[in-house]
């Protein structure tokens, strides 16, 4: 099981988890002020921030995240992820293996 919350985000990788939290924010309200962490929780955004999905086969594959999320969510913070990491010349899809089915990465 990863550490998450152990791991030291890197200064590119805070700012986009901030960025990452605002969309999260900026969701739930859109969807009827439902609890943030609902669409997914610090540490999913966590590992979005360090492992940065470029897309949805890369997304799923996020240790957190569900069908329901990936479907509902994967695309919206995909993108936001991609729009950062291109104005911030950051990797993407760092460490993430496509995993089987049961399989996600940590």
């Amino acid at each position: 099981m990863d550490d998450i919350n152990s791991y030291t985000l890197s200064d590119p990788e805070q700012k986009l988890f901030r960025k990452l939290k605002k969309l999260r924010s900026t969701e739930s309200k859109k969807r009827g002020g439902i609890a943030p962490y609902r669409i997914v929780g610090d540490p999913v955004l966590k590992r979005l921030a360090r492992h940065r999905p470029a897309d949805i086969q890369h997304f799923k594959n996020i240790n957190g995240v569900n069908r329901k999320q990936c479907k509902d969510f994967g695309k919206m913070f995909t993108l936001e992820i991609t729009t950062f990491c291109k104005s911030s010349t950051l990797d993407m899809n760092v460490g993430i293996v496509i995993a089987s089915k049961k399989g996600k990465i940590k």
